[in-house]
């Protein structure tokens, strides 16, 4: 599986002036082409205003989490203080970090929380139950996978009509990841399935489904950065990649834990 794929990092200052796409390579997705040994501080509006569309996108997504027995959900909640704290003191880079983090643990929290309706949908006994479990499990990750692809082509597409040479090289990194989308779980999945109906020993087969979603977790949380850049371009292209598929990859994990 791929390592992670990191865009080149810069800021608005190192780019010409003047263009929208210009300002959404540096403030979006933090891409410029390295034009200057060193790069200055971050610009303090684009900080602020990362700042104030996180505390945005927080504040609802921190109402959706369980309001109790949830570690990473406390956590949550507890770094949206933080920031929140912070950028009332106008310490916008303290703020950004710990808004960051509490983002960070919202998406486990989510996970874990999938993770736990799924299991529910997966009642342990029969070979039927087992088998039905997988078919609904891999349509999830496939629907998902289907999708980020389809989104991830389209904002290459976007990149790419102008011929803008910039916007080329980052064209170039968004197919790299698409060309690497973990397509390594169909086949385990069925092979496990196809053990269980034939009433075979199952411990191989669930290994190796279990070693495929760990090299797909790897590859999400490898580029999520990235793939989270694509999510939150300016067009607003309907692009949803890591949180789909990490609810796919727990919605298996669940029906291996009822093996």
């Amino acid at each position: 599986m791929s390592s992670a794929t990191a865009f080149p990092v810069g800021t608005e200052e190192t780019m010409e002036p003047g263009s929208e796409k210009e300002a959404w390579l540096a403030r979006v997705l933090g891409i410029t082409l390295a034009r200057r040994a060193s790069p200055p501080e971050p610009d303090q509006d684009e900080l602020r205003a990362a700042v104030r569309d996180l505390v945005q996108t927080l504040s609802v997504d921190l109402k959706l989490l369980p309001a109790a027995g949830s570690p990473d959900a406390d956590l949550a909640r507890s770094l949206f203080a933080t920031g929140a704290a912070a950028a009332r003191a106008q310490d916008y880079a303290a703020a950004f970090e710990a808004l960051q983090d509490s983002a960070s643990a919202v998406a486990r929290a989510r996970r874990a929380e999938s993770a736990g309706e799924a299991a529910a949908t997966v009642v342990p006994g029969t070979v039927a139950q087992l088998v039905r479990g997988f078919e609904l499990a891999e349509a999830a990750w496939q629907t998902s996978r289907i999708r980020a692809f389809d989104g991830l082509e389209e904002l290459v597409s976007l990149l790419r009509q102008d011929g803008d040479p910039e916007l080329e090289e980052i064209a170039l990194i968004i197919r790299g990841i698409t060309d690497e989308l973990p397509d390594e779980l169909e086949a385990p999945i069925a092979a496990l399935r196809t053990a269980a109906e034939a009433g075979l020993p199952l411990d191989a087969p669930r290994r190796a489904v279990e070693a495929a979603v760990a090299g797909a977790h790897a590859f999400v949380a490898a580029n999520a950065a990235a793939l989270g850049r694509c999510e939150d371009n300016p067009w607003g292209l309907d692009i949803a990649v890591v949180a789909p598929l990490e609810d796919a990859l727990a919605r298996i994990s669940a029906c291996l834990a009822n093996i």
